[in-house]
């Protein structure tokens, strides 16, 4: 399901612009993630992850998925811009991620 961004710009301009959570932003743009892997691959503890997971999910930036007691992430497709490899289209304007 794709769901819509509803959300003020400058809010979502705080929630992406955290450094963790702007890298899991890149991880989860390419690929669908586990926890586990996010959790591997930023070095952040799991408690910790797990609020920015949930702060990228409430605004919309993230899906998810569950495959029996497993979360899997992956990025919003009605926010990845059509025509710009790894840039976001967050509906106020776009945002390329290098």
């Amino acid at each position: 399901m794709v769901k819509r961004l509803n959300i003020d710009p400058s809010k979502l301009f705080r929630n992406i612009g955290e450094k963790s959570r702007l890298q899991v932003i890149r991880l989860c743009f390419d690929a669908e993630r586990s926890a586990e892997e996010l959790i591997e691959q930023t070095g952040l503890e799991k408690s910790l992850l797990s609020k920015h997971l949930k702060v990228l999910l409430d605004s919309g930036i993230l899906i998810f998925r569950c495959n029996g007691r497993e979360k899997f992430y992956s990025l919003n497709e009605s926010i990845r811009h059509p025509n710009v490899p790894h840039a976001l289209n967050l509906h106020c304007c776009n945002i390329e991620l290098k």
